[in-house]
């Protein structure tokens, strides 16, 4: 992990740049504080605990009804499942279980939303929330929270299933609410910051991907799903059976399709001819087509986030208030 320093006039504040191998959203130039390696060790030992959760499935911005959610505890070898539910008509849940000091995340597929356009059950549809190993009483899983754990833990991604060391883990879990706050589904406290809404493109990468996300399963035609699907399949790859196996592909190869992936969000949420804002659910936006690694040089080309990257124009938003 990479870090640097950024000192305001004002006041002090060491702020460290998260820089994940796996993680183009945060080599985009995110700025906060990040998960120690001191503080993921501290964490590692197990302790007995009953996590009990509530929280909702949303897409689209509406509540998902009869998802199922699935809590796993992440471990070396497999994850192991520790408790099931399904969404009601508000897209609420509950589960309990003995984590036993792990980390945790859930999985949320299937179900119905009930936003405009819904496509009615859609196993195709599939969000994820990395919780870590203490985690909120209450939670929102969203398209936001997808994209935030997805490249946060893509290195220990495989298919739906997060296994990995775990000191690795726990580091990884971490650094998700610096992106996305698991309690709201919004954005997190590190997004919040003034360098990330005016400097660069880390918040509009996260909004443009989410937006992807939402118009999989709300607005989408199946030929448009099935263009989705490769543009995130990688190189020599299988292609994504799910929205999170193609988000997690994606982070781990950002550069790969991002004016594919791009050219699928502005053919969903068209710009109107009078200029204003795209009737994406996700604000700000990615203005315009990025750069991929063909147009960076090659010690640019590993910075290169999805749909945008340090070779982009950090005033290529859109949508801002």
């Amino acid at each position: 992990m990479n870090a640097e320093s950024y000192s305001a006039s004002s006041h002090s504040v060491d702020r460290r740049k998260i820089l994940l191998a796996t993680s183009a959203l945060a080599t985009a130039s995110a700025f906060g504080s990040v998960t120690s390696v001191e503080q993921a060790r501290a964490q590692i030992t197990p302790s007995s605990g009953t996590a009990s959760i509530e929280g909702n499935v949303t897409m689209g911005g509406a509540p998902v009804v009869g998802s199922t959610v699935t809590l796993w505890a992440a471990d070396e070898d497999a994850p192991r499942q520790l408790a099931q539910a399904r969404t009601d008509t508000d897209g609420g849940f509950a589960l309990s279980a003995d984590s036993k000091g792990a980390v945790l995340y859930v999985v949320a597929k299937g179900g119905q939303a009930s936003g405009r356009g819904s496509r009615g059950d859609d196993s195709a549809s599939a969000l994820l929330a990395v919780l870590g190993s203490n985690p909120p009483s209450k939670i929102v899983i969203n398209e936001l929270t997808t994209v935030a754990s997805a490249f946060t833990t893509s290195r220990f991604i495989n298919g739906e299933s997060i296994s990995g060391s775990p000191l690795g883990l726990r580091i990884a879990a971490g650094n998700v609410p610096n992106l996305v706050d698991p309690v709201t589904g919004g954005w997190g406290k590190v997004l919040l910051d003034p360098i990330n809404i005016t400097q660069n493109t880390t918040l509009a990468n996260l909004n443009t991907l989410g937006s992807l996300l939402a118009a999989f399963t709300t607005v989408a035609n199946n030929d448009w799903r099935e263009r989705f699907l490769k543009a995130a399949t990688p190189v020599g790859g299988t292609t994504p059976k799910n929205t999170v196996e193609a988000i997690a592909a994606i982070a781990r190869a950002p550069w790969i399709n991002a004016g594919a992936l791009y050219s699928l969000f502005d053919e969903v949420y068209p710009q109107p001819s009078d200029g204003s804002r795209r009737k994406a659910p996700f604000l700000p936006y990615l203005a315009y087509a990025p750069l991929t690694s063909r147009s960076c040089s090659a010690s640019q080309a590993v910075g290169c986030a999805p749909l945008a990257s340090s070779c982009s124009m950090p005033t290529a938003i859109s949508g801002v208030a």
